[in-house]
Protein backbone atom coordinates (compact mmCIF):
# COMPACT_ATOMS: atom_id res chain seq x y z
CA UNK A 1 0.00 0.00 0.00
CA UNK A 2 1.14 3.36 -0.75
CA UNK A 3 2.08 5.79 2.66
CA UNK A 4 -0.58 7.89 4.00
CA UNK A 5 -1.41 10.82 1.37
CA UNK A 6 -1.88 14.70 2.76
CA UNK A 7 -5.16 16.28 1.01
CA UNK A 8 -4.45 18.95 -1.05
CA UNK A 9 -7.46 20.28 -2.11
CA UNK A 10 -10.31 22.77 0.24
CA UNK A 11 -13.82 21.28 0.59
CA UNK A 12 -13.92 17.32 0.95
CA UNK A 13 -17.11 15.69 0.48
CA UNK A 14 -18.68 13.53 3.26
CA UNK A 15 -18.85 9.32 3.16
CA UNK A 16 -21.94 8.92 1.67
CA UNK A 17 -21.52 12.22 -0.88
CA UNK A 18 -18.04 10.44 -2.12
CA UNK A 19 -19.49 7.08 -2.53
CA UNK A 20 -21.94 8.16 -4.37
CA UNK A 21 -19.65 10.75 -6.67
CA UNK A 22 -16.96 7.69 -7.24
CA UNK A 23 -20.10 5.17 -8.35
CA UNK A 24 -21.38 7.87 -10.51
CA UNK A 25 -17.99 8.94 -12.71
CA UNK A 26 -17.04 5.30 -12.86
CA UNK A 27 -20.25 4.03 -14.41
CA UNK A 28 -20.23 6.72 -16.51
CA UNK A 29 -16.63 6.11 -17.36
CA UNK A 30 -15.35 9.75 -17.38
CA UNK A 31 -12.42 11.52 -18.75
CA UNK A 32 -10.29 12.22 -15.94
CA UNK A 33 -6.83 13.90 -15.78
CA UNK A 34 -3.76 12.25 -14.05
CA UNK A 35 -0.81 13.50 -12.64
CA UNK A 36 2.07 11.45 -10.86
CA UNK A 37 3.41 13.33 -7.71
CA UNK A 38 6.79 11.76 -7.59
CA UNK A 39 7.11 13.23 -11.22
CA UNK A 40 4.99 16.10 -11.80
CA UNK A 41 7.47 16.71 -14.31
CA UNK A 42 5.41 14.68 -16.89
CA UNK A 43 2.68 17.15 -16.50
CA UNK A 44 -0.72 16.09 -16.87
CA UNK A 45 -1.37 13.15 -18.34
CA UNK A 46 -5.39 11.55 -19.92
CA UNK A 47 -6.87 8.79 -18.63
CA UNK A 48 -10.59 7.68 -18.00
CA UNK A 49 -12.98 5.66 -14.89
CA UNK A 50 -12.98 2.14 -16.24
CA UNK A 51 -14.66 0.68 -12.86
CA UNK A 52 -15.17 1.60 -9.23
CA UNK A 53 -15.12 0.39 -5.85
CA UNK A 54 -18.26 -1.73 -5.86
CA UNK A 55 -17.14 -3.51 -8.15
CA UNK A 56 -13.46 -3.75 -8.00
CA UNK A 57 -12.84 -5.25 -4.53
CA UNK A 58 -12.38 -1.98 -2.83
CA UNK A 59 -10.05 -0.20 -5.34
CA UNK A 60 -10.54 1.74 -8.95
CA UNK A 61 -9.82 0.75 -11.93
CA UNK A 62 -8.41 3.44 -14.83
CA UNK A 63 -7.17 3.46 -18.06
CA UNK A 64 -3.42 3.83 -18.36
CA UNK A 65 -2.65 7.46 -18.01
CA UNK A 66 -1.42 8.99 -21.54
CA UNK A 67 0.54 11.74 -23.20
CA UNK A 68 -0.14 12.38 -27.19
CA UNK A 69 -1.65 8.79 -26.98
CA UNK A 70 1.08 6.68 -25.09
CA UNK A 71 0.46 5.02 -22.52
CA UNK A 72 2.73 5.88 -19.40
CA UNK A 73 4.25 3.16 -16.78
CA UNK A 74 3.66 3.65 -13.51
CA UNK A 75 4.84 1.47 -10.89
CA UNK A 76 3.11 0.30 -7.21
CA UNK A 77 3.84 2.73 -4.35
CA UNK A 78 3.69 5.94 -6.88
CA UNK A 79 1.34 8.14 -5.97
CA UNK A 80 -1.24 10.00 -8.82
CA UNK A 81 -3.39 12.91 -8.40
CA UNK A 82 -6.71 12.90 -10.30
CA UNK A 83 -8.99 15.63 -11.60
CA UNK A 84 -12.79 14.46 -12.83
CA UNK A 85 -14.97 17.74 -14.11
CA UNK A 86 -18.39 16.91 -13.35
CA UNK A 87 -21.61 19.29 -14.73
CA UNK A 88 -18.86 22.30 -14.89
CA UNK A 89 -17.53 21.75 -11.04
CA UNK A 90 -14.01 19.91 -10.55
CA UNK A 91 -13.18 17.25 -8.39
CA UNK A 92 -9.76 15.71 -6.88
CA UNK A 93 -8.40 13.03 -4.97
CA UNK A 94 -4.86 11.35 -4.59
CA UNK A 95 -4.26 7.70 -4.34
CA UNK A 96 -1.66 4.98 -4.47
CA UNK A 97 -0.77 3.42 -7.40
CA UNK A 98 -1.65 -0.98 -6.63
CA UNK A 99 -0.79 -2.85 -9.69
CA UNK A 100 -0.94 -2.35 -13.43
CA UNK A 101 -3.43 -4.87 -15.47
CA UNK A 102 -5.73 -4.73 -18.44
CA UNK A 103 -9.62 -4.67 -18.70
CA UNK A 104 -11.72 -6.17 -21.12
CA UNK A 105 -14.45 -3.58 -21.96
CA UNK A 106 -16.58 -6.02 -24.03
CA UNK A 107 -16.54 -8.11 -27.32
CA UNK A 108 -12.54 -8.41 -27.64
CA UNK A 109 -11.93 -5.14 -26.36
CA UNK A 110 -9.30 -4.92 -23.84
CA UNK A 111 -6.96 -1.80 -22.79
CA UNK A 112 -3.68 -1.40 -20.81
CA UNK A 113 -5.42 -0.11 -16.94
CA UNK A 114 -3.87 1.07 -13.79
CA UNK A 115 -5.48 -0.43 -10.01
CA UNK A 116 -5.37 2.46 -7.42
CA UNK A 117 -6.61 2.49 -4.47
CA UNK A 118 -10.31 4.00 -3.49
CA UNK A 119 -9.58 7.56 -2.10
CA UNK A 120 -10.08 8.16 1.70
CA UNK A 121 -10.95 12.06 0.51
CA UNK A 122 -12.83 13.33 -2.60
CA UNK A 123 -12.68 17.23 -2.65
CA UNK A 124 -14.36 19.66 -4.60
CA UNK A 125 -11.72 22.30 -5.99
CA UNK A 126 -14.11 24.88 -7.51
CA UNK A 127 -17.41 25.98 -7.94
CA UNK A 128 -19.36 25.66 -11.32
CA UNK A 129 -17.86 28.91 -13.15
CA UNK A 130 -20.83 29.12 -15.68
CA UNK A 131 -24.78 29.05 -15.64
CA UNK A 132 -26.60 26.43 -17.20
CA UNK A 133 -29.58 26.97 -18.91
CA UNK A 134 -31.73 24.37 -20.28
CA UNK A 135 -33.06 24.57 -24.51
CA UNK A 136 -36.60 24.60 -24.58
CA UNK A 137 -37.39 21.68 -27.20
CA UNK A 138 -40.06 24.30 -29.52
CA UNK A 139 -36.40 26.76 -29.98
CA UNK A 140 -33.92 23.67 -30.38
CA UNK A 141 -30.11 24.58 -30.77
CA UNK A 142 -29.49 22.64 -33.69
CA UNK A 143 -25.76 21.34 -33.52
CA UNK A 144 -23.09 20.54 -36.66
CA UNK A 145 -20.46 17.89 -34.96
CA UNK A 146 -17.54 16.76 -36.76
CA UNK A 147 -15.38 13.95 -35.20
CA UNK A 148 -13.08 11.33 -35.98
CA UNK A 149 -14.40 7.36 -35.87
CA UNK A 150 -12.98 4.11 -37.50
CA UNK A 151 -13.28 3.75 -40.91
CA UNK A 152 -16.36 1.61 -42.27
CA UNK A 153 -15.47 1.41 -45.67
CA UNK A 154 -11.62 -0.20 -45.51
CA UNK A 155 -9.17 2.84 -45.50
CA UNK A 156 -6.61 0.60 -44.13
CA UNK A 157 -7.51 0.63 -40.45
CA UNK A 158 -7.42 4.73 -40.51
CA UNK A 159 -9.71 7.34 -38.93
CA UNK A 160 -12.30 8.94 -40.68
CA UNK A 161 -14.07 12.51 -40.42
CA UNK A 162 -17.92 12.09 -39.48
CA UNK A 163 -19.78 15.16 -39.99
CA UNK A 164 -23.81 14.83 -38.29
CA UNK A 165 -26.21 17.10 -36.78
CA UNK A 166 -27.81 16.53 -33.27
CA UNK A 167 -29.25 19.16 -30.87
CA UNK A 168 -28.51 20.29 -27.56
CA UNK A 169 -30.45 19.67 -24.85
CA UNK A 170 -28.62 22.42 -22.71
CA UNK A 171 -25.65 24.85 -22.36
CA UNK A 172 -23.44 27.21 -20.67
CA UNK A 173 -20.33 29.29 -21.10
CA UNK A 174 -17.79 26.21 -20.27
CA UNK A 175 -19.41 23.65 -22.35
CA UNK A 176 -23.39 21.68 -23.38
CA UNK A 177 -24.88 18.19 -23.60
CA UNK A 178 -25.45 16.73 -26.64
CA UNK A 179 -28.73 14.30 -27.48
CA UNK A 180 -26.67 11.28 -29.81
CA UNK A 181 -28.62 8.92 -31.56
CA UNK A 182 -27.45 4.85 -31.14
CA UNK A 183 -25.75 5.40 -34.59
CA UNK A 184 -23.76 7.99 -32.75
CA UNK A 185 -22.83 5.72 -30.16
CA UNK A 186 -19.19 5.94 -31.13
CA UNK A 187 -19.07 9.88 -30.22
CA UNK A 188 -20.96 9.47 -26.82
CA UNK A 189 -17.10 8.28 -25.24
CA UNK A 190 -15.21 10.20 -22.48
CA UNK A 191 -12.26 12.12 -24.30
CA UNK A 192 -13.77 12.00 -27.83
CA UNK A 193 -13.51 15.48 -29.62
CA UNK A 194 -15.71 17.35 -31.90
CA UNK A 195 -15.48 20.35 -33.51
CA UNK A 196 -19.05 22.26 -33.21
CA UNK A 197 -20.78 24.75 -35.03
CA UNK A 198 -24.17 26.07 -34.04
CA UNK A 199 -26.07 29.68 -33.72
CA UNK A 200 -27.95 30.96 -31.05
CA UNK A 201 -30.45 34.02 -31.36
CA UNK A 202 -28.64 36.75 -32.19
CA UNK A 203 -25.01 35.05 -32.61
CA UNK A 204 -24.86 33.03 -35.42
CA UNK A 205 -21.84 30.85 -36.99
CA UNK A 206 -20.65 29.91 -33.41
CA UNK A 207 -17.55 27.77 -33.88
CA UNK A 208 -15.98 25.58 -30.43
CA UNK A 209 -13.88 22.42 -30.23
CA UNK A 210 -15.42 20.59 -27.02
CA UNK A 211 -14.50 16.82 -25.40
CA UNK A 212 -16.66 14.83 -24.19
CA UNK A 213 -16.37 14.76 -20.82
CA UNK A 214 -19.22 11.84 -19.90
CA UNK A 215 -22.11 10.56 -21.45
CA UNK A 216 -25.00 8.25 -20.16
CA UNK A 217 -28.14 6.06 -21.98
CA UNK A 218 -31.49 7.71 -21.96
CA UNK A 219 -34.90 6.34 -23.27
CA UNK A 220 -36.09 2.95 -24.44
CA UNK A 221 -34.61 4.24 -28.35
CA UNK A 222 -31.41 3.86 -26.32
CA UNK A 223 -30.21 7.63 -26.98
CA UNK A 224 -26.83 8.94 -25.31
CA UNK A 225 -26.85 12.63 -23.56
CA UNK A 226 -22.94 13.40 -23.85
CA UNK A 227 -21.59 16.23 -22.00
CA UNK A 228 -19.15 18.08 -23.86
CA UNK A 229 -16.88 20.92 -22.64
CA UNK A 230 -15.35 23.49 -24.15
CA UNK A 231 -11.81 23.81 -25.19
CA UNK A 232 -9.09 26.34 -24.92
CA UNK A 233 -11.95 28.78 -26.10
CA UNK A 234 -10.90 31.63 -24.04
CA UNK A 235 -7.42 31.67 -25.89
CA UNK A 236 -8.70 32.88 -28.78
CA UNK A 237 -10.92 35.88 -30.25
CA UNK A 238 -13.07 34.07 -31.69
CA UNK A 239 -13.62 31.82 -29.00
CA UNK A 240 -13.99 34.53 -26.31
CA UNK A 241 -16.86 36.41 -28.28
CA UNK A 242 -18.63 32.78 -28.67
CA UNK A 243 -18.27 32.26 -24.87
CA UNK A 244 -19.81 36.00 -24.39
CA UNK A 245 -22.53 35.05 -26.97
CA UNK A 246 -23.50 31.72 -25.17
CA UNK A 247 -23.69 33.75 -21.64
CA UNK A 248 -26.28 36.77 -23.15
CA UNK A 249 -28.48 33.51 -24.41
CA UNK A 250 -27.83 31.83 -21.18
CA UNK A 251 -28.61 35.08 -19.07
CA UNK A 252 -32.06 35.17 -21.32
CA UNK A 253 -33.04 31.98 -21.07
CA UNK A 254 -32.77 32.66 -17.16
CA UNK A 255 -35.22 35.19 -17.38
CA UNK A 256 -37.61 34.04 -19.04
CA UNK A 257 -38.15 31.25 -16.81
CA UNK A 258 -38.35 33.41 -13.57
CA UNK A 259 -41.11 35.40 -15.24
CA UNK A 260 -42.75 32.49 -16.13
CA UNK A 261 -42.62 31.14 -12.61
CA UNK A 262 -43.59 34.15 -11.22
CA UNK A 263 -46.38 34.39 -13.50
CA UNK A 264 -45.70 37.36 -15.34
CA UNK A 265 -45.97 35.87 -18.96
Amino acid sequence: MARQLRPTYSRTLDAATREAFLSRVCARNMAIDVTIVERRSLGNMKSRFLRGPEHEGGTILIEAPTIAGSAVPLHKDESVEVVAVVEGERYGFRAGVLSRTRAHLGGNVEVPALRIEAPATVSLMQRRKYFRARVPALEPIMVQCIGKAPATGGNGGKDELVKFDTRATDISGGGLCLKLSKEREYFARAGVRLALSFSLRGATGIQLVGEVRHAHQVSEKKDWIAGVMFLDAEKTVAGRQAVDAIMRYVTKRQREVLKKKSGLE
